[in-house]
Order: structure tokens, then sequence, then C-alpha cells
């Protein structure tokens, strides 16, 4: 084989070599995509059960009044996670359920129970959600740091991925009562 045959030969690998990793790269900014869409919608089903449940007269007036305060404020744009409003409502979250004796006080109700389950379990996979945007967004940054991603400029146009500082976490009156 000649020099020129390898060069040849060298250039086609380093081809199909960039191309595949294109292609994962690619892959990795849908599932960043896909996995902020999931978390967006599991932050929607966290303000409607919290909406639903200011709604009912359960709590004191002042935290019915900021539970659906927050919730409505932080379904304002459907289409944004306003980070600062999401995290406002898991601080008011938690002062509305400080401890296991305020939840169940609603537990107690006729409803409270499986509105308090079904608040629990959003909440739960909601914290899911966002660990998966984490890792996609991760691993999708960690792609893009290659040298070859970088020097060829594999990554086009596409905004380079960002955690999103989200408080998810669940209260602390949830996560002792369950």
């Amino acid at each position: 084989m000649t020099g020129l045959t390898w060069l040849l030969l060298a250039v086609v690998v380093l081809g199909l070599l960039l191309s595949q990793l294109a292609g994962r790269l690619d892959r990795l900014h849908k599932r960043v995509d896909a996995t902020r869409e999931s978390l967006r919608e599991h932050l929607l089903l966290r303000c409607s059960e919290v909406i639903e449940l200011a709604g009912l007269d359960w709590l004191d007036p002042a935290s019915e009044i900021l539970l659906s305060d927050a919730a409505h404020k932080a379904q304002d744009d459907p289409t944004v996670i306003d980070v600062d409003a999401e995290n406002d409502l898991t601080g008011t979250l938690a002062a509305a359920f400080p401890d296991q004796a305020s939840v169940r006080e609603i537990a107690e109700q006729q409803g409270g129970a499986e509105l308090l389950d079904r608040l629990t379990s959003v909440c739960r996979r909601l914290i899911h959600a966002k660990t998966f945007h984490d890792d996609a967004v991760q691993q999708c940054q960690r792609m893009r740091q290659r040298p070859l991603v970088r020097l060829f400029r594999l990554a086009g146009r596409a905004r380079y991925p960002q955690f999103l500082a989200l408080a998810v976490d669940l209260p602390e009156g949830f996560e002792q009562s369950r």
C-alpha cells in the first residue's frame, strides 16, 4: 500500500469516527431536551396538586394563600421553567408541612389521605425527573468537552446544556409520615 492509500484510509476512519461522535452528541442533546420537558411536566403536576390542596380550606388561611400564590406563580408560563418560582413553591410547601403532625391533620380529612398520596407521588417523581435531567446534562457536557468534538465543532449551534438549580426536596413532614 502506498502512502496515499494510507492517508485516504485514515481520512475515511476519521470521518466515520466524527460521524459517530456527532450522532452521539445529537442524541444526547435530544435526551437533555426530553428530560427537561419531562421535568417541566412534573413541575406543572405538582403545581396543580398544590392548587387543589390550597383550595380545600384544610390549611390555615395564610398557608393556603401562600401555597396558592406560589403555585400560580410557578405555572404562569407553562412553556418555561421558572427556577425562582419553583424554588419558592418548594420552600412554601416545606413551611406549610414542617412536621408529621401537620401532614396528619390533612390526612384525617375526608379525601385528604388520597390528595397527600398524590402530592407525595408527584414530588417523588419530580425528584427522579430532576435526577434524570441532571444526568443527561452531565453526559452531554462531558461529550462536548472532548477534544475532537471541540476541534471539529460537532455541536454546531446547539446551546450548551445547563443544570437547573431547582430545589425539589420533599417537605420534611411528608418524609416522616411515609
